[in-house]
């Protein structure tokens, strides 16, 4: 399954309600990231730190969007 990740596209606080969805998944599943954070809100961090440990295989927009994700999160 091919998910696209981006603030505001599911319900929930920092749209958690996605990840009832990926916990239920039993294959494969690649994520890609429209919108990562340098300062995330708390709700922001523990929906993306989630998002990020759950799929296979995670894909950002750019090189500096890959860094933020391995700073940050």
């Amino acid at each position: 399954m091919c998910l696209q990740h981006g603030y505001g596209i599911y319900g929930g606080k920092a749209g958690s309600y996605v990840l009832k969805l990926l916990r239920h998944l039993a294959m494969p599943v690649v994520t890609t990231l429209h919108t990562v954070l340098r300062e995330p809100d708390l709700n922001q961090r523990i929906v993306m730190q989630q998002i990020a440990a759950l799929p296979d295989r995670l894909i950002v927009m750019s090189e500096y969007s890959s860094r933020v994700l391995q700073d940050v999160f």
